[in-house]
């Protein structure tokens, strides 16, 4: 369910991103500074979002890595990489959940 709403959030972001090379939203100061503040807001937890799904990523590769049959040097490096990923946190943001504007980050 969090992930889903992270997930969203990241959509929004790249769809604000979108907009702001629209010329019509470029030419309409207003709006573009809406959609700017907006993006704004968002920006850093969808920083640390995609930092954690990038470290999920490097997490899969060093375990399948360790599966493998391939080289053992490779799998000693592998080994001593996974240490580092832990913990995974998104350290000083929290998801407002409860509010009408949920989806918003405070840090």
């Amino acid at each position: 369910m969090l992930i889903e709403k992270l997930e969203a959030i990241e959509n929004k972001y790249e769809e604000l991103a979108r907009l702001l090379t629209e010329q019509a939203v470029f030419s309409d100061f207003t709006q573009y500074q809406k959609y700017s503040k907006e993006q704004a807001e968002i920006a850093g937890p969808v920083k640390k979002f995609r930092e954690y799904k990038k470290t999920l990523s490097d997490i899969k590769e060093s375990e399948e890595i360790l599966k493998s049959e391939g080289d053992n040097d490779l799998k000693e490096l592998a080994e001593s990489e996974l240490p580092r990923f832990l913990p995974l946190t998104f350290s000083g943001c929290t998801l407002n959940t409860q509010r009408a504007d949920a989806g918003r980050w405070r840090p």
